[in-house]
């Protein structure tokens, strides 16, 4: 069983996607791989370590949940009008998930 995402929902993920999105524990499950991929840039486990709070971790909500979006168009891309227009969403979730 995949842990719960301590940053981010499904419900949030899936207002900032297109389409018939991912079921709630696949979305949970990209978002906790999300969640572990910032603790090891930062090389801390900040889901131990800290009691998250909007107003000071914001910022963690939104690249966690950015990366998942990416992630959610990646694997399946056919709910845009193109392949390109995929791309073009798919890259602006990821680029602003790494600003």
């Amino acid at each position: 069983m995949v842990a719960a995402s301590n940053w981010s929902s499904a419900t949030i993920v899936k207002a900032r996607i297109k389409g018939t999105p991912p079921s709630d524990a696949e979305i949970v499950e990209m978002l906790v791989d999300a969640e572990e991929f910032v603790c090891a840039l930062v090389r801390d486990n900040l889901r131990s370590t800290i009691t998250f709070s909007d107003e000071k971790h914001g910022i963690l909500r939104e690249c966690v949940t950015n990366f998942a979006c990416a992630e959610i168009i990646a694997h399946d891309p056919s709910q845009y009008a193109s392949l390109s227009e995929a791309s073009l969403c798919a890259d602006i979730h990821w680029a602003t998930a790494n600003r």
